[in-house]
């Protein structure tokens, strides 16, 4: 079973502090959309691409990788969507395919009493033990730094999009960092579509 600190610790982090709400409108990005391109290297070495819709609500990271550990080399080619309260993820190598609903994110909407779901995921956050460390620029834009100790996570944040992740958890190290950033692009035909030729298995966490 392949590690993936970089997607599930990340992720968590996004929820918490990048959600948005205005009136009805729920917004977990500051721009409608935008094509991030990364790259990945530590113990897992490769590629990322973040594309992104409706500021955020419609979302899908395709990622190529290579994780060598003890020997061993395994590689990897998933997409992970997100559209709404629902996450579906693609294991195209090993051809798994699962849904879950975004409960977290569904908490935060509960707790947030006038749709300011950034007040809510942020004292959340605080209360993990998250806290803001720093600022710092990535590809010419100024980011804020945020760690969770507990997670042995940290990320740079522009403009509510994470442009550079460290993930430590039990010695493996794997690192993210974007390498350019398309604003409010023209999203490719497909890139946030899911597969209606596949069948996604719903899970529970």
């Amino acid at each position: 079973m392949i590690i993936k600190p970089t997607i599930a610790t990340v992720f968590f982090l996004l929820i918490l502090l990048t959600v948005n709400a205005q009136t009805k409108d729920f917004k977990r990005y500051s721009m409608k959309s935008a094509i991030v391109k990364y790259e990945i290297y530590g113990m897992q070495n490769g590629s990322s691409v973040l594309y992104f819709d409706d500021f955020g609500m419609k979302e899908a990271t395709y990622e190529n990788t290579t994780l060598e550990m003890y020997g061993i080399k395994q590689e990897t080619e998933t997409v992970n969507y997100l559209h709404g309260f629902w996450q579906y993820n693609l294991d195209k190598l090993n051809d798994i395919a699962t849904k879950t609903k975004n409960t977290m994110l569904e908490s935060i909407v509960k707790q947030s009493a006038d749709g300011d779901l950034v007040e809510v995921g942020l004292k959340m956050f605080s209360a993990m033990g998250g806290k803001k460390i720093g600022n710092e620029d990535i590809i010419g834009k100024s980011c804020e730094i945020w760690e969770l100790q507990s997670l042995g996570t940290k990320v740079w944040v522009w403009k509510n999009i994470p442009l550079r992740s460290e993930t430590d958890i039990m010695g493996i190290k794997i690192n993210k960092v974007a390498t350019s950033v398309d604003e409010n692009a023209a999203i490719p035909a497909g890139k946030l579509s899911i597969p209606n030729d596949i069948e996604f298995k719903e899970i529970e966490y």
